[in-house]
């Protein structure tokens, strides 16, 4: 069985992919990422594709890298992701799996996504509890930074900085603890799972403002931090 999971090199992926190798030991599993065509990083994470191409090799695991058009509209990532689908169809993939806990209306997005293309949606955490999901996080010694932060709801300071789930819910109570609003993102730099860390440092913390309309016609305005994060050197 080959099931391919989309990976955006953050914690849910991470979990996720455990999940995976737990539920279907025989399975072969690969990952697919989709990056902005431009920047070469993935959306929102604000993570290089040089990252993700570590992470992957890390972990011994083919990875697929989906370019999707700078500045696109969502019917041209649609056609991307639909095109992505087919193609691994193709190749034998019935299975693609997502790390999705909570949101319904993603997961329905998802689903009608993949019913075009005629491929079958895999989410094996949803609706999992936070505290079975932290227990997971340390029995598989996921290790991850924040990358990126919502500014209205965190301070830029955690940018860069080392995550764990019962950490961050002491320290931030009225935040998400697994950030499923988009509060903050995450980039795994090790894992039970992982032949070896990452060696990751954050050069710097850069901000980014994202301007749209909301349904009413009002303008809104939503500011991240990002961590510049690269592998470090070695000695």
């Amino acid at each position: 069985m080959l099931i391919h999971l989309s990976w955006s090199g953050g914690k849910d992926s991470a979990l996720c992919y455990a999940r995976l190798r737990q539920l279907y030991p025989q399975a072969c599993i690969q990952l697919h990422c989709a990056v902005n065509e431009s920047l070469e990083r993935v959306s929102m994470h604000g993570v290089p594709l040089s990252l993700i191409e570590a992470q992957a090799q890390a972990m011994n695991t083919a990875l697929r890298v989906i370019h999707v058009p700078a500045a696109s509209d969502n019917s041209a990532y649609e056609q991307v992701m639909l095109d992505f689908y087919r193609q691994i169809q193709a190749e034998g993939c019935t299975q693609v799996a997502f790390g999705d806990l909570h949101l319904e209306d993603l997961r329905q997005y998802r689903l009608a996504l993949c019913r075009r293309a005629g491929i079958h949606a895999l989410f094996p955490l949803w609706k999992e509890p936070y505290s079975s999901l932290s227990k997971c996080f340390e029995k598989w010694q996921i290790r991850t930074l924040i990358c990126a932060a919502d500014l209205q709801k965190l301070p830029a300071d955690i940018t860069g900085k080392d995550y764990n789930p019962e950490g961050f819910a002491r320290r931030f109570p009225d935040v998400d603890m697994f950030g499923e609003k988009g509060e903050f993102h995450t980039f795994v730099y090790d894992a039970a799972f992982f032949q070896n860390p990452l060696p990751v440092s954050c050069r710097g913390i850069r901000h980014q403002a994202y301007h749209y309309t909301l349904a009413d016609g009002r303008r809104h305005t939503h500011t991240y931090a990002f961590a510049d994060l690269v592998l470090s050197e070695a000695d």
